[in-house]
């Protein structure tokens, strides 16, 4: 299974990708600035857990970081440095 970390989901484009990838049988975590009820939870609860909508500052790299987990991955960035 295919996962993708979609930034602006909440509404407009980001929206229409998250319902387009959901159809094609990805994991998406998008997530949201406040804790404002959107249509992006309502699709949540019809994606049989695979939709995953985070209350997250995209201001706080450590918040973005951490939102990659439940979709199983972790980008370069976030990663600690080597030593």
């Amino acid at each position: 299974m295919y996962s993708w970390l979609n930034i602006g989901a909440s509404r407009g484009l980001g929206y229409a990708l998250a319902a387009e990838f959901l159809a094609r049988g990805w994991q998406v975590t998008a997530p949201v600035r406040g804790a404002r009820r959107t249509g992006l939870h309502d699709l949540a609860t019809s994606s049989d857990g695979r939709l995953v909508v985070e209350t997250v500052d995209i201001t706080v790299p450590e918040e973005v970081a951490a939102s990659w987990h439940p979709a199983g991955c972790r980008p370069d960035w976030a990663a600690p440095p080597r030593r």
